[in-house]
């Protein structure tokens, strides 16, 4: 028998699940994030415990968000952390903790569940019914000189000409020369994914909250789509305007055409590691608006240019419009994020060939906790 039980989060746990979180990852969430997540999240939310002689040794958190799967708008949910410690580890509670909290979600209606897992987490999650839904594809602008130091660069320009070159040239002229690749770059790319210049009269403007004007947007943006999470205001407001930040605020614009919103735009800024990024968070508008995200992206460079970034990032799946658009901005695919899903509920299974193909998935960064700890 192990020495430990599978439980329900009740109320006083959040320090031990904190005290986990570090010992684990290394960080843990504040009071507020905590709060904002679980007690005030508007669609529900389900945390499941392990507990040995009281103390709390693994834990697993659900964010309920509601979901649009073709014309159908559903429950579904985001799983968040799945964290075991190391003491316990190789004793079945991943598993342990992973079916107790899928047993409750089926039971409060949580039909579609999805998550981003790290490596080691991935083929647990596929022991009790998680599959593989693709590799959710993540573009990457480098905009310094800097961020082409960073290791993962390094190790592509080890694989090129320009390490043996590197090694001989003096660091000043190395630089330059970088930069000089950098400006070559970004006008083969406006050149090869070349679109119309036309922005057909759309307006970006700053805004600081979602009203009623983007549940409008949200009905015309998810025509046509076939898995998203549903971006209507309560939605979006929850999401990035009552989020408490740390290091950090979100910046959002929304453009407009014919005095109507026709998408928007969150962008984060974080300094990470000696290096600041810029962080697409979330954009939406209307299928094949590229004159809207065109206007959008230009005014996300704009800004990013404005707080002197060094890398820009920007997940984004399920739009082949904005991916071309990304690309003709000198974006280039890096690294992809592992994405799966999960059906809890019988009358769910027809979905599951669609769910099982990123490219049915509307995903941004904003579908993530990523950004959680900033």
């Amino acid at each position: 028998m192990p020495s430990w039980v599978v439980r329900k989060y009740q109320e006083g746990d959040e320090q031990g699940i904190s005290n986990l979180l570090m010992v684990v990852a290394g960080h843990s969430h504040s009071d507020s994030i905590w709060n904002w997540r679980y007690r005030k999240n508007p669609f529900g939310s389900i945390a499941g415990v392990a507990e040995s002689n009281g103390e709390i040794v693994g834990y697993m958190g659900l964010i309920a968000k509601p979901l649009k799967v073709m014309n159908k708008e559903i429950r579904g949910c985001e799983a968040v952390s799945l964290v075991v410690h190391p003491n316990f580890r190789r004793q079945g509670m991943f598993l342990a903790i992973g079916r107790y909290i899928m047993g409750e979600a089926e039971k409060q209606g949580l039909g579609i569940c999805y998550g981003f897992p790290n490596v080691p987490a991935y083929g647990g999650h596929l022991k009790y019914g998680w599959f593989d839904a693709g590799r959710l594809p993540i573009f990457v602008k480098f905009v310094s000189v800097s961020s082409l130091r960073t290791d993962r660069v390094k190790d592509f320009l080890s694989k090129t000409w320009l390490k043996p070159l590197a090694n001989f040239l003096d660091k000043r002229i190395f630089s330059f020369i970088l930069r000089i690749l950098l400006f070559l770059y970004n006008g083969y790319c406006r050149v090869a994914y070349r679109l119309s210049d036309k922005l057909d009269g759309v307006k970006v403007s700053s805004i600081k909250c979602f009203d009623e004007r983007f549940d409008d947007l949200w009905k015309a943006a998810s025509k046509g789509r076939k898995v998203m999470v549903v971006r209507n205001r309560q939605y979006l407001n929850w999401r990035y305007v009552e989020k408490p930040m740390a290091l950090s605020s979100y910046v959002m614009f929304a453009a407009e055409k014919n005095d109507e919103v026709s998408g928007f735009i969150v962008l984060l800024c974080v300094k990470l590691d000696g290096m600041k990024y810029g962080f697409i968070v979330d954009l939406l508008t209307v299928p094949n608006d590229s004159a809207t995200v065109k206007a959008l992206i230009s005014r996300a460079l704009t800004y990013f240019k404005e707080q002197k970034v060094d890398l820009i990032t920007c997940w984004m799946s399920g739009d082949t419009t904005c991916q071309r658009i990304l690309r003709s901005f000198a974006f280039h695919l890096g690294k992809p994020e592992m994405f799966i899903a999960r059906v809890n509920s019988v009358d769910m299974t027809i979905f599951r060939p669609i769910l099982q193909n990123i490219q049915n998935w509307y995903l941004t960064l904003g579908e993530s906790d990523f950004d959680i700890t900033f």
